[in-house]
């Protein structure tokens, strides 16, 4: 529990002498509770400070059996002290430690128990189990290194699958799917990978990429894994009140598939977090892709959904602006990707509208209307020549 604390990068850990009482035995059962002080790195959030003094209560009961301990149980009560509406709550884990044959079976909870009522109870709801789930990946890494067993190596959580909005459905004629991987995983992000080059073609600015930190890349067996982050200058749609770049920090969660001693599919979870617009601290954007290899090239779907950490009234503006910008953006990223597989697109850098349901009101044969005459002037790049649409505007 102290290891642990300090592996988390936490500070000025100090354990208050065990009082009379604090420590116990009765049968099969050993039980402690032991207070510690401890300054605790504060997850990044709206006013927060970066750091808090806490009080952190461990309740300790150990289960013998042939003169063994077979189980741990573990309840860890979390007071804060400098944190925004720390009075209003504090934070209970309970873990379970029971030996088996490999070693231990972990599992572990929490729960949140609020002494006053608060308007942001919800947002400190969703902040505290998006930082629990966070921190799982790393503990059991951490508890992996204390048995001295091989792990992954993956000190982080993959963020857990959402509903999305699909926008991209694709078959990438000459897409190598496996050398894209390589370049994905490598350390080195210097060379050029499509995820890197899909930011500077979209037109977006000032791209650095973080170092990878010990554990962000890893294999096992026929997977591999790393998460990598990027922060970048990102062009903004239009859109009132907005300006026109923002900086954003981008996270990658990437998985390689192997079958044959290549990577026939990819996974990547992309979380777009924007820092400039406005009502930016209320949600984030995550993305969902797949690239399957196939006899063409690869098969690419991806979707993307809003992951809202505050109330605000204009949600379903931000869903709809959105929704209109993945759309907007489908068409140019196919295109990316086809010239990339080095294969030839029919060019088009857009997206087509999807069919509605109309009314119909013309139903007629047109005698001596020449249709591949009015095609030729419709698809030329001059339309100063006269076509049939901006001839009827006039008429």
């Amino acid at each position: 529990l102290l290891d642990h604390l300090a592996f988390a990068g936490n500070t000025e850990v100090k354990v208050a002498p065990a009082a009379a009482g604090e420590i116990s035995s009765s049968g099969a059962k050993r039980r402690a509770k032991r207070e510690v002080s401890a300054r605790l790195v504060v997850p990044p959030a709206p006013m927060a400070p970066k750091t808090t003094m806490a009080t952190v209560t461990h309740y300790i009961t150990a289960e013998e059996k042939d003169g063994k301990v077979h189980k741990l149980t573990i309840k860890t009560d979390w007071v804060l002290h400098d944190t925004p509406y720390c009075e209003c709550f504090h934070m209970r884990e309970q873990m379970t430690i029971e030996a088996c044959a490999e070693g231990a079976v972990v599992t572990k909870g929490f729960g949140l128990i609020f002494s006053q009522r608060t308007f942001v109870k919800s947002m400190i709801q969703s902040a505290s189990l998006a930082t629990q789930k966070k921190n799982a990946g790393p503990f059991i890494e951490f508890l992996q290194k204390r048995g001295g067993a091989e792990s992954d190596g993956a000190a982080f959580e993959e963020p857990e699958d959402i509903e999305v909005i699909q926008v991209v459905d694709a078959t990438i004629k000459g897409f190598d799917v496996s050398k894209e991987a390589d370049l994905l995983l490598a350390e080195d992000w210097s060379a050029s990978n499509f995820l890197l080059d899909h930011l500077a073609f979209a037109g977006n600015t000032e791209v650095k990429v973080a170092p990878a930190a010990a554990g962000e890349i890893s294999s096992s067996g026929a997977k591999r894994r790393a998460k990598r982050e990027v922060s970048a200058r990102l062009v903004v749609p239009p859109a009132p009140m907005a300006p026109k770049t923002t900086m954003a920090t981008v996270t990658h969660y990437i998985t390689a598939e192997e079958k044959d001693g290549k990577v026939h599919k990819l996974t990547i979870k992309t979380d777009w977090v924007l820092h400039d617009t406005p009502y930016c601290e209320c949600f984030h954007m995550r993305e969902q892709m797949t690239i399957e290899a196939c006899a063409e090239g690869a098969v690419v779907t991806k979707g993307f959904g809003l992951i809202f950490s505050q109330r605000t009234f204009v949600k379903s503006m931000i869903q709809s602006a959105s929704l209109a910008t993945q759309k907007k953006n489908a068409g140019p990223f196919i295109e990316f990707l086809q010239k990339r597989g080095g294969a030839e697109s029919d060019g088009a850098a857009f997206e087509e509208p999807e069919d509605i349901e109309v009314i119909q009101v013309v139903d007629a044969t047109i005698k001596g209307f020449d249709v591949s005459k009015e095609a030729d002037l419709l698809l030329a790049e001059d339309w100063s020549a006269s076509n049939f649409l901006l001839d009827h505007l006039a008429f």
